[in-house]
């Protein structure tokens, strides 16, 4: 893992340059001081299509996969303690615990980490009970 971002630095690169819209505009004022840092290390290029926009390319890529892994199998861990089974609230809860997140952004990384789940073995499934609420379950797929 790449010791130049911390956790929340690289949730913040992986949320916006994974998740729609993707990338920054080249006038665009960065939230985040990481994201100049990350464009200027080579990590981010603008894009074939749309000239004005940094994307995420190959070098990026390889930085925040480690992250994104090392959050997925803590997340998988969460969910089998909880017998694969936990409210949505219960499980921003625990993003924004473990890395210090605002409610905003643990939804964010939530959202993401269950999508991509199955990139590690896993699919993730969304439900709506009559009473208690909304909640995920993950169950291990055959790949």
């Amino acid at each position: 893992m790449n010791s130049d971002y911390t956790f929340l630095e690289a949730i913040h690169l992986i949320i916006n340059f994974y998740t729609s819209p993707k990338g920054y505009f080249i006038d665009e004022d960065f939230e985040y001081p990481e994201v100049r840092k990350f464009i200027d290390a080579g990590c981010a290029s603008l894009g074939e299509e749309h000239k004005e926009k940094y994307l995420l390319n190959e070098k990026g890529a390889s930085i925040l996969h480690p992250y994104i892994e090392e959050i997925s199998s803590k997340f998988i861990q969460f969910m089998e303690r909880k017998q694969n089974t936990a409210t949505i609230k219960e499980t921003e809860n625990w993003f924004s615990k473990q890395y210090s997140l605002d409610s905003e952004t643990s939804r964010e990384i939530c959202n993401y980490i269950c999508l991509n789940l199955p990139t590690y073995g896993y699919t993730v499934i969304l439900s709506q009970p009559n009473i208690g609420g909304d909640f995920y379950r993950i169950e291990k797929c055959n790949r």
